[in-house]
């Protein structure tokens, strides 16, 4: 099986995947049911759409160095119109099979001071295909990176005819936006990371805004209720000086709320910040 069709099979290896969050993103799921799914393009990590470009590019310039043919224009194409697709927003929401993982805390809880949300991961997959997202499987190796893209360029080429190129561009850029956003630098591996990723979004789209570190940050909402209710089957409390005391606020929270089949359990890694 090819990189490309392993990615779109994928699986997890576990039943519930999980989201790192602040104590006011907690309080934010549990009363709205919804999660924030953010703009790529102003995430941490958010080089790595333009990686994905790169490698794109890298090979797309080979290609027109080593090769005299029909595909020639379909592949210029493409490259003069990188710059524009720059401009174009994906939005993400992230989750890691890994549901106590220091890296995590590090990077999505402020001081370790927050929480793993574990949700049922074939709930997440039937509530991404309802709201027009994809709910996948992200990919570390850069060897698998080059082979995927490598097959959108070869698959999407197959559509040049006599000369047009259009259809193929547009096929390109499709698959483009819909696998980038799994490929990820192989220093994030340990992350086990799943997305679910949107559609594009255009500027008619009901885009809100929120305060980040540096910037304003563009966000959506994605749905979190099957049947009115949530898919969320674990929260693992972070490494808080107050464990158990947490864990009996958020015990409550969770019953205020009419979620009552959800465990609560803390942290065992051993992280201070204090």
């Amino acid at each position: 099986m090819g990189a490309l069709s392993a990615l779109v099979t994928a699986v997890p290896d576990r039943e519930i995947v999980y989201h790192y969050t602040s104590q006011d993103g907690l309080l934010g799921i549990i009363r709205h049911g919804s999660l924030w799914v953010s703009s790529i393009r102003h995430l941490n990590d958010s080089t790595e759409f333009a990686y994905s470009i790169d490698i794109v590019r890298e090979n797309l310039n080979r290609r027109l160095r080593a090769e005299r043919g029909p595909w020639n224009s379909y592949y210029g194409t493409i490259l003069e119109e990188f710059d524009a697709i720059k401009q174009m927003t994906l939005l993400v929401g992230s989750f890691s099979e890994e549901g106590d993982l220091l890296s995590q805390w590090r990077a999505y809880t402020p001081n370790g001071v927050g929480f793993s949300t574990g949700f049922k991961y074939r709930s997440l997959q039937s509530l991404a295909l309802e709201q027009k997202f994809r709910f996948i499987k992200c990919s570390y190796k850069e060897s698998e990176h080059h082979e995927i893209l490598n097959d959108l360029i070869n698959e999407a080429g197959k559509r040049v005819t006599d000369g047009k190129f259009g259809d193929a561009v547009q096929t390109f850029f499709t698959g483009l936006f819909k696998f980038a956003p799994a490929l990820k630098h192989p220093s994030f591996s340990e992350e086990k990371e799943w997305r679910v990723v949107s559609q594009i979004v255009d500027s008619n789209d009901n885009i809100k805004f929120r305060a980040g570190k540096s910037m304003v940050i563009p966000y959506g909402d994605f749905d979190l209720a099957e049947d009115g209710k949530m898919p969320l089957s674990k929260i693992i409390v972070g490494p808080t000086p107050h464990k158990e005391l947490s864990v009996q606020s958020v015990r409550q929270l969770l019953f205020s709320n009419n979620i009552n089949d959800c465990v609560v359990v803390p942290s065992s890694v051993p992280y201070r910040s204090w």
